[in-house]
């Protein structure tokens, strides 16, 4: 079984992914951000 670590980790991984992507049309900048300090 994963641990919360890996989970976040997962999650983590899947948003960068997406961020990437750029949309179809207009003028949209996607920021991703992360609390590691309150990850708890």
């Amino acid at each position: 079984m994963a641990t919360k670590p890996d989970y976040q980790n997962i999650v983590k991984e899947i948003l960068l992914a997406y961020a990437k992507l750029k949309p179809a049309y207009g003028d949209i900048d996607s920021r991703v951000m992360f609390d590691d300090e309150r990850a708890s």
